[in-house]
């Protein structure tokens, strides 16, 4: 005998949406705004510029809250840039264990920070792999010709 709670779910159950689709297929378009956000962008677009002045001008007057907005809106947080080390042309293994250790020097005189340097051991370290492949691509098929 079935009680009255799985006969209920049973009912509900039948009419669900299936995997995949829709509720409402002809709903609202995906990305597709809503009348008050719309409003409100024209609002803003028609002030535009007399709002990014008081903006400056409260940031310039110390409200310091406005003046990190403006900074962290115009000024991007910068995440790395150039590293300057002299290292010289790599073609050998060698030639990475001369970089490293200009990298290490680098380092240690405080030319470079030391995540500056971790970086360009790794891209050293990626290079010495793509070396090491092509030197045994290399002997391989001098052996594969023999």
């Amino acid at each position: 005998m079935k009680n009255k709670c799985s006969d209920k779910t049973e009912k509900k159950q039948s009419h669900l949406f299936q995997p995949g689709q829709s509720g409402n297929p002809k709903g609202r378009p995906k990305g597709s705004l809503n009348k008050a956000t719309l409003l409100c962008q024209s609002i803003f677009a028609d002030k535009a510029g007399e709002l990014a002045e008081k903006a400056v001008s409260l940031a310039l007057e110390g409200d310091t809250a406005m003046l990190k907005m403006l900074l962290d809106k115009t000024v991007p947080t910068r995440k790395d840039g150039p590293v300057k080390v002299d290292i010289p042309e790599i073609k050998s293994a060698a030639d990475i264990l001369i970089a490293t250790e200009k990298i290490t020097q680098a380092v240690t005189n405080g030319t470079i920070t030391p995540y500056e340097g971790n970086a360009l051991s790794k891209i050293f370290e990626t290079h010495l792999k793509s070396l090491e492949m092509a030197d045994i691509d290399t002997r391989l098929r001098i052996l594969e010709e023999r």
